[in-house]
């Protein structure tokens, strides 16, 4: 676990990094450990139900060691390692061994008896701060590790610029995981067949995301609002939701006629803010 002294601020706020060198199956690294006050704070929340959950059973726990009693004070000795064992966010405090008189028959002692001692361990359960406060940190770290030896080439701020971009990316592919795309339902056996079938879905995605942006610059450029799924204005509109609101047009020929049915005052509205180009494949001018 690196130190808190070896992190040092970052151009980004709220974000403090640490460089050090790796290798891992023989390729040298450069591995950025990036330590966020936002993740802390909800890692911090998640540290303290453990905490909650891992106190009230430590107790349990506890109470019934101090409720055993042993033969030999190295019984006793040996059962504290034990109990402390697993530990993360408590420590026992004043821990010690005492000893107790024990007479295994009731009635007064025997004239000469030898007393008899059992032992036992007490101590308080209490939380450790220290290892509370590095659980926390750890929360708020994640690593992001390159092969690019020179460090000019990848500074750690545009490996950290480039990992918080990633969202950006992300969202546009969450469509592929809805069941109408069907991606789930494809067997592929062989790798070039995955190699097409991702080429397909990136221009997909490519074409999808270039008319969504067009449709939202567009909408700013004339600052007008289309309802979304709730009848809410807005000017960024999913192009999904443009594609189910079109669901019902359709492109009819009867012998030399060619006409689009079902091109409503509300879809030539929306088709405004698409370019020339778009508006041809409904006959439109």
């Amino acid at each position: 676990t690196l130190p808190a002294a070896a992190f040092h601020g970052s151009e980004r706020e709220g974000y403090r990094s640490a460089e050090v060198s790796s290798r891992s199956g023989g390729v040298p690294q450069r591995w950025v450990v990036v330590e966020s006050e936002e993740r802390a704070e909800r890692g911090g929340a998640q540290v303290a139900q453990r905490i909650t959950r891992e106190a009230a059973h430590r107790r349990k726990t506890w109470r019934q060691v101090e409720r055993r009693r042993f033969h030999g004070e190295k019984d006793a000795r040996a059962a504290f390692p034990r109990c402390a064992q697993g530990l993360r966010s408590h420590q026992v405090a004043a821990a010690q061994i005492t000893t107790e008189t024990y007479r295994p028959r009731r009635g007064r002692p025997r004239q000469g008896e030898a007393p008899q001692y059992r032992y036992r361990v007490t101590g308080t359960l209490l939380r450790d701060e220290a290892a509370i406060a590095r659980h926390t940190r750890r929360t708020g770290r994640f690593l992001l590790a390159t092969n690019v030896g020179d460090a000019a080439a990848l500074p750690p701020e545009v490996r950290l610029a480039t990992y918080l971009g990633q969202p950006v990316v992300e969202r546009g592919f969450h469509c592929l995981k809805d069941p109408r795309f069907f991606t789930a339902r494809v067997f592929l056996k062989t790798p070039a067949r995955v190699a097409a079938l991702a080429l397909v879905m990136g221009r997909c995605l490519l074409v999808y995301r270039l008319g969504e942006r067009e449709l939202r610059h567009g909408l700013a450029a004339q600052d007008a609002h289309l309802p979304d799924q709730q009848g809410q204005p807005t000017q960024r509109p999913t192009l999904r939701w443009i594609f189910q609101l079109f669901q019902a047009v359709h492109l009819v020929i009867v012998g030399a006629v060619r006409f689009v049915h079902g091109l409503t005052d509300e879809r030539r509205y929306v088709l405004r803010f698409f370019s020339p180009e778009c508006r041809r494949y409904y006959l439109l001018t």
